[in-house]
């Protein structure tokens, strides 16, 4: 059995698996075993029994409604972000035009599963705010499938299942989606020309991806329309109804971990990531009994 299970959501992917990686070079007696997917995966898995010790979630809400006080007894919020569209070609000024040209393919991860999912939707449903029928307009649009689940079958992040750790797939191990194997890496398969995707700002910002900021009434990352962003919601994997909210992300300890030092250890080793040099907005903060 591992000595430390942690499981990540995919917009913290990377960095968790450098965490993962500085973290057991520190500590070579110790056994990490690293999974993810989509945040509500996540939750679903510990709400399940599932024996995970430090999570790394899109949406801090997650914690709040479901975790907390019986899963966790508090969390830490470590970076903001907001919903941009990145695409060949597509620019704050323009995309509106682009996505609503027949002949784009509007995507986005699971909303069932996954916060950038379904916060995508979210987008979508407050684009009214910005021009009217435009809501519909982007649902409707023939080449948009977002809430057909038969297109989510697969991964969204290309990790295997059960990929993790030091066996393959992990980021210690060489098989497929490890670093010394011939695998995919973490992440999202690169958009071909006329395929346009709803996604956290940090990834395209930080990677020099060609990008369209939102406005703040679609974006999600503006606290002044909170009340706004409240106004909208989707229903996940599990049947939980899901707020919108200003994008927070976080990271817990479980409340009943087994390895709460090795947890706190790797809390600590994740936290000194430079989250706003990687496209994050520089918000921290703890919530309820977080003491590291």
């Amino acid at each position: 059995m591992a000595d430390l299970k942690i499981f990540s959501a995919g917009v913290a992917m990377r960095l968790a698996k450098q965490a993962v990686e500085a973290f057991e070079a520190e500590h070579p007696e110790l056994d990490v075993e690293f999974s993810g997917g989509g945040s509500v995966a996540g939750v679903n898995r510990l709400l399940g029994g599932e024996d995970l010790d430090v999570l790394i979630l899109a949406d801090q809400t997650a914690i709040d409604e479901q975790l907390m006080p019986d899963y966790a007894d508090g969390y830490f919020v470590w970076g903001g972000n907001e919903m941009c569209i990145t695409g060949k070609g597509i620019n704050s000024e323009n995309w509106k035009e682009v996505l609503l040209d027949p002949a784009s393919e509007v995507k986005h991860t699971n909303p069932y599963d996954d916060p950038s999912g379904y916060r995508a939707v979210m987008a979508m449903l407050l684009a009214d705010h910005v021009e009217e029928g435009l809501s519909d307009k982007l649902l409707h649009h023939p080449k948009y499938k977002g809430l057909d689940r038969e297109q989510y079958r697969r991964n969204p992040f290309g990790l295997p299942p059960g990929g993790h750790g030091k066996g393959p797939g992990g980021p210690g191990g060489k098989g497929p989606g490890g670093p010394g194997g011939p695998g995919r890496k973490p992440g999202f398969p690169p958009l071909k020309d006329g395929e346009y995707r709803f996604t956290y700002l940090s990834g395209p910002s930080s990677s020099g991806a060609e990008y369209a900021k939102l406005p703040p009434e679609m974006s999600q990352g503006d606290p002044a329309y909170e009340d706004l962003y409240n106004s909208v919601t989707f229903t996940v994997d599990g049947g939980k109804v899901v707020k919108g909210t200003t994008v927070l992300h976080a990271i817990m300890i479980a409340r009943n971990t087994a390895h709460r030092e090795a947890a706190e250890a790797f809390v600590k080793e994740f936290l000194k990531t430079d989250f706003v040099a990687k496209g994050f907005t520089p918000v921290q903060k703890a919530v309820g009994e977080w003491n590291l």
